[in-house]
């Protein structure tokens, strides 16, 4: 894994601008569920990555359902790994919606974001829709997993910076910590065609 990744991601290290094909996404994106894996056994607290995850991961590479990453471009060139757990509460009721968890890389110029989620279970079925904290991340970020298009360039639009707006590295490091926001939608039932 390591050495694939290597191939490309060391020209985004060095900050050029290069083309990233659907199997780079896929191979970057792998590289930093690992990495958020690993990180995730460090810390002493609940770990967050199940067992069946770690283990599907292991044997086929298999990103867990309910996982997003993202990168992203620092102005500078830095170090950094943090991962940390969060849960979202239902307004109206009070009860636990999910258990989630953030975790960044950043590697020179280049920031890698992975965001992951589990339903509690009266609410598996269900669509949960993350919302971030306000930031124009449509030009700070560049969505890797779930692979959406063929190609993405390299970097972004925008850079994430030191400044005390919303590029700073800090606001994005903490985008989906908001309480508020994010949407529970209950799936339609699929139509079921009728035998003629």
């Amino acid at each position: 894994m390591e050495t694939t990744v290597k191939k490309f991601m060391g020209a985004m290290i060095e900050d050029l601008s290069i083309p990233l094909d659907r199997q780079n996404q896929q191979n970057l994106a792998e590289w930093a569920v690992k990495c958020a894996m690993c990180n995730d056994t460090v810390d002493v607290h609940p770990r967050f990555f199940t067992p069946t995850e770690c283990h599907e991961f292991k044997l086929k590479r298999t990103i867990p359902d309910r996982t997003l990453v993202f990168a992203a471009r620092f102005t500078g060139r830095s170090l950094d790994s943090n991962g940390v757990d969060f849960t979202l509460i239902t307004p109206d009721t009070g009860d636990q919606l999910v258990r989630g968890h953030v975790y960044n890389v950043m590697i020179g110029h280049v920031v890698l974001q992975v965001l992951s989620w589990h339903p509690e279970p009266q609410h598996k079925d269900k669509i949960i829709r993350m919302r971030a904290a306000d930031g124009p991340w449509d030009k700070l970020t560049i969505p890797i997993w779930p692979i959406a298009g063929r190609s993405v360039t390299w970097p972004p639009p925008m850079s994430l910076s030191t400044a005390f707006d919303v590029t700073h590295y800090g606001h994005f490091r903490a985008r989906f910590k908001n309480e508020t926001g994010h949407q529970l939608l209950i799936p339609k039932p699929k139509a079921v065609k009728a035998r003629g």
